[in-house]
């Protein structure tokens, strides 16, 4: 992946998180669990996360080993399960990921990006 490719996709994911944090700030987990059309906001998402993820693990898994700590594969799954077995999804498990787990991976994917971003001329 080219460092212009894996800036582009580090912003993918920051824009989508931080879209998954606007849908989810104002709202509790009832309202939520009650709320389908936020749930499919936010599940849309997540899976442009684990779907870009994906690409990155793909084209450079390198990038994605020095970081093993995180459960990469499990978004990526994720992003599967999502479009291939919808009806499975847990809310309580997205409103979980979207609210908490998604705050792990952020700074990762920020530091990839500065990293990628300071070697371009």
């Amino acid at each position: 992946m080219s460092k212009k490719g894996l800036i582009k996709a580090c912003s993918e994911i920051l824009h989508s998180i931080e879209q998954i944090k606007a849908y989810t700030k104002e709202i509790d987990e009832k309202r939520f669990l009650e709320n389908e059309k936020e749930q499919d906001s936010v599940l849309m998402k997540l899976l442009v996360v684990g779907e870009t993820i994906n690409k990155i693990k793909q084209k450079d898994p390198k990038i994605l080993e020095e970081y093993n700590h995180i459960p990469w594969t499990k978004i990526i799954g994720l992003r599967n399960i999502i479009a291939h077995d919808y009806f499975s999804v847990s809310a309580q498990e997205i409103w979980k990921i979207a609210t908490k787990e998604l705050n792990e991976i952020t700074p990762i994917i920020k530091r990839i990006k500065k990293e990628n971003s300071s070697s371009i001329s």
